[in-house]
């Protein structure tokens, strides 16, 4: 397999940046290699229009929330990424991490809603950790636009794009009975408890009126 030139190169500084100084809660210029890099790996030609937006910025803990799309009739799979800053040693300089990358399939009013995850080249998923050498944590969330048996084989074809080292990084979920993705990792999308059980009542509604309409 031919490795895309983006893929060394992040691969080759081991995706880790320094700064001299903290900047104080505000965007770290680095972050937007990262952005790049994850744009690349789910790369179509509307990601030009995807945002980025941080939700938590601490002196050493980033948080971005973003969609990949935001056509409006279009699968917009959103994503949170956690950067974290390390230690410096001894006279160095200080070094961003990715810790934490989720992406979640997304409530659609179009019916073509997950077909964005469907057709990325999974394959590829584990030079794409790789490139993230302290990265913990890489999952993927579904939620009622994925029929069980729809999402049963998305999985096989995620987890069939890694190796021993990377499947320890990756975890799937899905929950039916919730609008999409972001619903299962609530805090990290901005919202609450009550949004979920609000989602999962809605749901439950919808199922009881077609129940009654089946009589």
């Amino acid at each position: 397999m031919v490795v895309p030139a983006w893929m060394l190169a992040a691969a080759s500084t081991r995706h880790s940046f320094s700064r001299r100084r903290t900047a104080g809660p505000a965007v770290p210029a680095e972050t937007c290699a990262i952005i790049e890099l994850i744009r690349t790996f789910f790369d179509d030609s509307e990601l030009a229009l995807s945002r980025f937006d941080v939700k938590e910025a601490t002196a050493d803990t980033y948080r971005f929330v973003g969609s990949l799309s935001s056509e409006v009739l279009k699968s917009n799979p959103h994503v949170s990424v956690q950067v974290v800053k390390s230690a410096p040693y001894a006279g160095g300089n200080e070094a961003w991490f990715v810790r934490q990358i989720v992406l979640a399939d997304c409530e659609s009013i179009s019916m073509e809603s997950h077909p964005y995850l469907h057709t990325r080249d999974w394959s590829m998923v584990t030079s794409l950790l790789y490139a993230f050498p302290r990265l913990e944590r890489f999952q993927v969330l579904c939620g009622e636009k994925h029929s069980k048996e729809d999402f049963c084989m998305f999985s096989d074809r995620v987890v069939g794009g890694l190796n021993s080292h990377t499947k320890r990084l990756v975890t799937l979920q899905y929950d039916p009975d919730l609008p999409d993705g972001r619903y299962l990792q609530p805090a990290l999308f901005d919202l609450t408890e009550a949004d979920v059980e609000e989602a999962r009542e809605k749901k439950r509604q919808a199922k009881e009126k077609d129940r009654w309409r089946r009589l």
